[in-house]
């Protein structure tokens, strides 16, 4: 039921009763003038015979006049003759069964009781009960509103935070192909060092076992020529002192410069040979601390290159498990996509629902009591 829109005023001009032609029957009546504002409920001919009839309106004549009533023969509330807007002429007759004289105190009791009744049943139906209604379609409107806002702000805000992780996801794949590409490029670097590594480790090794046979050859030479040195240095000696090695053999003095001339030939064939002896095995030196100083950095560029490789695993690991997670924050952002089209109908019914709060608080602002008045007159 809408609201009810009173302007209270009403007035009572009581009307002197008739004689009645029975000498029992006693005649009560009076009329109001209702003013009331606009209400859904219209003030009209049966709702005023239903008012009359109910037996609390006879009981409150039984007992505003007590013993001397004998019976109600008919209370009757007419509106003959429509007003301007929200006024209304109510008529009340009463016809009563009476002991005793009819006084003018009975007159008024009897018009107070009928006219206590209607004000008590208009009252409750003009503006409790409307009140009482208008308050619980607002308490319920209000709930209503803020049920539909928790909900809509609720999926506003399941969008938002899907958004924001598939976003998150999305940077941190980013930054994941990043160190995917820096990775592999390291692990390109270390396998490529210890490739090179290996080489000249397998140069060294091939130029030193080239070296070692080449000394081990210039030493077989080079004990030859010293043998042969030590050998002519001796034949020079024995043919210097004129002997052979036998007392009984003299030597020729041609025999000991041929010995001399040969020896200073062997002994310049030794002096250079000894020169490139040397140069060989310091080559071979060389070649063995360049060996050992590439078999040192051979761990270490595995360990490097091992590591690297860890390292990039870790990161395709990283990568395939954020796919998944970015693969599933996709599918919730769809399902949020779909929350927040209820949303947006939710905000429709959020408009219908605060536009029919404002109407009803508005009704109930403008909803005031209904106040009577009544002139007795006889």
């Amino acid at each position: 039921m809408n609201a009810i829109h009173l302007s209270p005023l009403a007035a009572a001009i009581l009307v002197a009763c008739p004689p009645a032609q029975d000498a029992s029957q006693r005649l009560a009546s009076a009329v109001v003038i209702l003013q009331c504002g606009a209400t859904d409920l219209v003030v009209n001919q049966p709702l005023l015979e239903a008012i009359a009839a109910e037996p609390a309106c006879h009981d409150g004549l039984r007992a505003a006049l007590g013993d001397a009533m004998q019976r109600v023969n008919s209370v009757a509330i007419q509106l003959p003759a429509p007003h301007a807007a929200g006024t209304f002429q109510l008529h009340l007759t009463a016809q009563l069964s009476m002991r005793g004289p009819w006084t003018g105190q009975q007159q008024d009791a009897a018009v107070d009781a009928i006219f206590a009744h209607l004000q008590r049943r208009l009252g409750m139906l003009l503006y409790e009960e409307p009140k009482q209604q208008l308050q619980g379609r607002r308490d319920e409107l209000e709930r209503r509103h803020a049920e539909l806002l928790a909900e809509r702000d609720a999926l506003l805000a399941r969008g938002a935070a899907a958004s924001r992780h598939v976003e998150a996801l999305r940077q941190q794949q980013t930054a994941l192909a990043q160190q995917l590409l820096a990775g592999r490029i390291e692990v390109a670097t270390e396998e490529s060092g210890v490739e090179q590594i290996e080489r000249l480790r397998k140069e060294y090794i091939e130029r030193r076992d080239q070296l070692t046979s080449q000394v081990a050859k210039q030493d077989a030479e080079q004990d030859a020529l010293h043998a042969k040195l030590e050998e002519l240095e001796a034949r020079l000696a024995t043919a210097s002192s004129g002997r052979n090695g036998k007392p009984d053999d003299p030597a020729a003095p041609g025999d000991a410069r041929e010995l001399a001339r040969m020896l200073a030939d062997q002994r310049a064939a030794w002096q250079a040979f000894r020169r490139t002896s040397g140069a060989a095995a310091a080559a071979l030196t060389d070649v063995d601390h360049m060996l050992t100083v590439t078999l040192e950095q051979l761990p270490v560029s595995t360990l490097s290159t091992q590591r690297a490789r860890a390292r990039l695993q870790c990161l395709e690991t990283e990568q395939k498990r954020v796919a998944e997670q970015l693969a599933q924050a996709e599918d919730e952002r769809a399902a949020a996509a779909r929350s927040e089209a209820e949303a947006e109908r939710l905000g429709i019914d959020l408009t219908v629902c605060k536009t029919l709060l404002i109407e009803v608080q508005g009704k109930l602002a403008r909803l005031q009591p209904v106040r009577y008045e009544l002139l007795h007159q006889r």
